[in-house]
């Protein structure tokens, strides 16, 4: 095996960038993806969460916490559009070469999405109900070998830990597979959990 387990020579990533995924599993490519299409895909979003588009296949999630409220709709209500690669105008952040060339120098060029979720975090919207506790994607998706898996997200907006960022555990790409359980959590539905 050459220098590099966890990411491929495409001419794409410098070593230096290459170095730091081998450490730490991930890596940040800030302003990756166009204004533009950011600006098409919020456009979209928006048109998705006042109902003036077919959402065909996708799945659209309600904030359980805002559910309750009546006069809460449109992008204060909708929490998550999943399966959103059966859209058009959605697929296009995962079929954007400038997003796809990256992962291509990580997994490899035989690139497949299984799964797409666009996330909005509405405001006045229960803290607990959007809470996504840290977890190995890998425990949900069989897919082998491991290195050849990434996930990829793109902020939409300046995001932190006050607003909702991803957090990684650098390193944990070479850990363990770890058992797999959730808090309390107010979403129940969301996190597939089960309570005693």
């Amino acid at each position: 095996m050459g220098k590099f387990r966890y990411t491929q020579d495409s001419g794409i990533l410098t070593e230096k960038q290459r170095q730091f995924y081998e450490d730490n599993g991930y890596i940040v490519i800030k302003n990756n993806v166009s204004n533009v299409l950011l600006d098409n895909i919020r456009q979209r979003f928006l048109d998705i969460c006042n109902g003036k588009v077919d959402t065909g296949f996708m799945t659209i999630m309600k904030d359980p916490s805002l559910i309750k409220h009546k006069h809460v709709k449109g992008e204060y209500l909708i929490h998550m559009v999943q399966n959103f690669l059966f859209d058009e105008v959605l697929s296009q952040c995962a079929t954007d070469t400038a997003v796809t060339d990256v992962i291509a120098s990580i997994i490899g060029s035989n690139v497949t999405a299984v799964q797409s979720m666009l996330f909005n975090k509405p405001p006045n919207s229960d803290p607990g109900a959007s809470l996504h506790p840290l977890h190995q994607d890998l425990h949900y998706f069989p897919f082998r070998p491991a290195e050849r898996m990434a996930a990829s997200w793109t902020a939409m907006e300046r995001v932190d830990e006050s607003n909702g960022c991803l957090y990684v555990v650098p390193g944990s790409h070479k850990g363990d597979l770890h058992q797999h359980s959730y808090p309390n959590v107010r979403n129940s539905i969301r996190h597939n959990e089960q309570r005693s």
